[in-house]
């Protein structure tokens, strides 16, 4: 019996149950000195975007969004965000981190959460991952929320609706509509 466990436990030493992962190297080289990553948003299509700031300072960064696209062929394509978000959004806020944020949305897009100090509000500026604004909406806990779903197969529609009035109505804000390539191309 001692024989057969020790002959179990030899034989389990070979059994390699550990999964090997392979990773793509992709190598690029900035034209621009001083850029550093921030954030690194991907994608069930292979595909990855990395938002890169060039600090000025200590709590500040250049007030610009610059994006690098890189593919799964190792190309990388940048993008710039053509968009006046308040500089304010590139400085450290009291708690240590930027007032704007970027997230990934939709199969294909990017929102940016930034803030308006004019209008002490909330903006979500929806992107493509190329750069090209698609919308900007207002959006706050105290004006309402924002809905995404599936409209058809191939069609993500997204609706921000107002707070509830007094007797419990919602109001459309604003809408949209995001064609996807392929059917079922969930991101």
């Amino acid at each position: 019996m001692n024989l057969l466990t020790n002959l179990f436990y030899f034989i389990l030493l070979f059994i390699n149950p550990l999964t090997v992962y392979s990773y793509d190297v992709i190598l690029h080289n900035e034209t621009e000195p001083g850029f550093k990553i921030y954030k690194v948003l991907s994608y069930r299509d292979g595909i990855t975007v990395v938002h890169l700031v060039k600090p000025i300072n200590e709590s500040c960064i250049e007030p610009r969004i610059d994006l690098r696209i890189l593919h799964p062929n190792g190309t990388v394509d940048s993008a710039k965000v053509d968009y006046p978000i308040p500089e304010y959004n590139f400085c450290r806020g009291p708690n240590g981190f930027y007032w704007f944020d970027i997230n990934r949305s939709l199969p294909r897009s990017i929102n940016i959460l930034y803030l308006d100090i004019a209008s002490a509000s909330y903006y979500v500026l929806s992107i493509t991952r190329s750069g090209y604004v698609l919308s900007t909406t207002h959006t706050s806990e105290e004006c309402g929320f924002m809905f995404a779903n599936y409209e058809t197969e191939n069609i993500v529609m997204w609706k921000y609706f107002s707070r509830p009035d007094d007797k419990g109505n919602f109001s459309l804000l604003n809408e949209g509509r995001h064609y996807l390539q392929s059917l079922c191309q969930f991101y």
